[in-house]
């Protein structure tokens, strides 16, 4: 503030947080206690001012959040009120207590209640400064019931698209280069997809000759598990036939950013001879 006095005393407060967890219920405990921080006397301390000097405070809660439910439980001493210009003039409430319930309904919406309740404050310090006897010592003490609903969302705005962020980074590997699905054989496809704004969604195809779609793997979030692929088209079960197959990926980032592999090649073949080394399958041409 302009024209006060420097501070000359020492700001402290002490602070206590601890978590449990017991199956999937979290519970949350903390206490705090030290000085009020909020008063202007700190400010006037080396002057003759109305100002009280700072006030010793302590508060601590409980909260146990059992989703969909979560129930808080609070007390407070000597905590300012609601009005700041009150605790200029010395009044804070001897005793607050709070209790909270609210019950989570899907993930937009939540709906709860609190009840709210203040101890008779202490006009003692108000009367001397203002020469009047209130005769009463209710002044900002409360009882208050509050209920509410609340709507949680979200929106990403997007103004430009900086050019290192065009577009995610995205390739895709395979664990061999032909597959024998009647020999129950597979191959495993490694796809990977990355994007400084996070990767929002992505999908692997598996093609052949003339473009058809005879596989398909799709995720939300980013890729992060080896797929199995066993030669057999998704839409009827059956066994493919022998040719060149291609695998790409496609994927989007959080801006809507697009990007899509280059292909892998992978080659179906029917059952060969236990001669697998042979110079007959040797000279079979595979590209």
């Amino acid at each position: 503030m302009n024209g006060t006095a420097p501070t000359d005393k020492y700001i402290g407060f002490a602070y206590l947080l601890t978590q449990f967890v017991i199956d999937k219920t979290k519970i949350l405990v903390d206490a705090e206690i030290g000085k009020d921080p909020a008063a202007l006397s700190y400010a006037y301390s080396n002057r003759e001012s109305f100002l009280t000097p700072i006030t010793g405070y302590f508060k601590t809660s409980l909260t146990v959040d059992a989703k969909p439910y979560l129930f808080k439980f609070a007390y407070l001493k000597n905590y300012w009120g609601p009005e700041y210009w009150h605790k200029q003039f010395g009044l804070t409430y001897d005793d607050l207590y709070l209790i909270h319930a609210s019950r989570n309904l899907g993930e937009i919406f939540n709906i709860g209640a609190e009840y709210v309740h203040t101890a008779k404050t202490d006009c003692a310090i108000l009367d001397k400064i203002t020469g009047i006897d209130t005769k009463t010592n209710e002044t900002g003490s409360f009882d208050e019931i509050r209920v509410f609903v609340k709507l949680f969302f979200d929106a990403v705005f997007r103004f430009t698209k900086p050019k290192e962020f065009a577009t995610p980074e995205v390739s895709v590997a395979l664990s061999d280069a032909v597959i024998f699905p009647e020999q129950d054989n597979k191959i495993i496809i490694v796809p990977r997809a990355f994007s400084n704004l996070w990767i929002d969604r992505w999908n692997v195809y598996i093609k052949g000759k003339s473009g058809n779609v005879v596989k398909t793997y799709s995720r939300i979030s980013e890729p992060t598990k080896n797929l199995e692929w066993d030669g057999k088209d998704e839409n009827n079960g059956a066994v493919l036939s022998e040719g060149l197959y291609s695998v790409t990926i496609e994927a989007w980032d959080k801006s809507e950013g697009y990007a899509v592999s280059e292909p892998a090649k992978v080659r179906v073949m029917m059952n060969i001879a236990d001669d697998w080394n042979s110079n007959r399958y040797g000279c079979r041409r595979l590209v």
